[in-house]
């Protein structure tokens, strides 16, 4: 779990950490360039499973992501970021899949959208897992906090420290002719995404997509879908630039997520409410 500047929020990620149903883990911890009070926060808990390092500098997600495959000491490696919260379950269901599938390499989950304040928002709308390298062109495949690997697996395959942002999707496309990937329908991960989205991050993370896509333009098979795909990613970045009016925010936000059932929805305030109050 690499952290900077969350310190609440990294508590509660913590937490949902502590209360797996599943006790056989360690919790790597790594401050990214952290703040004071981050870092107080992360070392406020006594759990000897717990081990903390920092980077003497800010060096961005991948190298830090990196860091903490080199530093695992177990055969599996499940992300997450200091601001969302694990499914008490999530550890458990996954290590159950690379138990029955020994030739997976990677398995991921489908989530719940939380806001800011840890409000269930709805289920996280998620792209089925492609099959072939023009869909993981097209998709980010998995919700990057939900991914478990083995962890020699992350070691082989580092994360491409020159790219600041979309580094997962490229890691997708650059394995996924050579590894085998599962994806659980199970919801296992409580994924934060503000209400009010951030339209110069969003616009920061759409000139990193085109980046990748460009790296990766052969996977699709004509010239008129590449054009396509960069076209779109320009008129995307275009309705970026307009997200911090209200109107545009709120029907980007509403993209991300669809309704729960009733029950499903008590259940997973249930679980995050048991997350705040341990």
């Amino acid at each position: 779990m690499p952290y900077t500047d969350q310190v609440d929020q990294l508590k509660l990620a913590i937490n949902s950490v502590i209360g797996q149903s599943h006790q056989d883990w360690e919790l790597i911890l790594v401050g990214d360039g952290p703040s004071r009070l981050s870092v107080e926060m992360a070392h406020s808990f006594d759990d000897p499973r717990i081990r903390h390092f920092e980077n003497p500098t800010r060096l961005g997600l991948a190298s830090t992501l990196n860091r903490i495959a080199s530093l695992a000491q177990y055969s599996l490696l499940a992300r997450m970021d200091s601001d969302d919260l694990m499914h008490p379950e999530r550890i458990a269901k996954q290590q159950i899949e690379f138990e029955r599938y020994p030739t997976l390499d990677v398995v991921g989950s489908n989530a719940y959208l939380i806001d800011g304040d840890s409000n269930v928002v709805g289920a996280f709308r998620e792209p089925t897992l492609p099959t072939g390298g023009a869909g993981f062109l097209r998709s980010n495949a998995f919700s990057h906090p939900t991914v478990m690997a083995r962890t020699n697996w992350f070691r082989m395959n580092p994360y491409n420290e020159a790219l600041l942002r979309g580094q997962d999707k490229e890691l997708w496309l650059r394995t996924w002719e050579t590894s085998h990937f599962s994806k659980l329908s199970d919801r296992l991960m409580y994924y934060r995404v503000p209400r009010q989205l951030s339209a110069q991050r969003l616009v920061r993370n759409e000139i990193y997509n085109r980046r990748i896509i460009r790296m990766y333009l052969e996977l699709e098979p004509s010239k008129l879908a590449r054009s396509r795909h960069i076209i779109s990613s320009f008129g995307k970045q275009i309705l970026f630039f307009a997200a911090e009016f209200d109107l545009v925010s709120r029907y980007l936000y509403h993209r991300r997520w669809t309704t729960l059932t009733q029950s499903e929805q008590f259940q997973a305030e249930l679980e995050v409410r048991k997350i705040m109050e341990r």
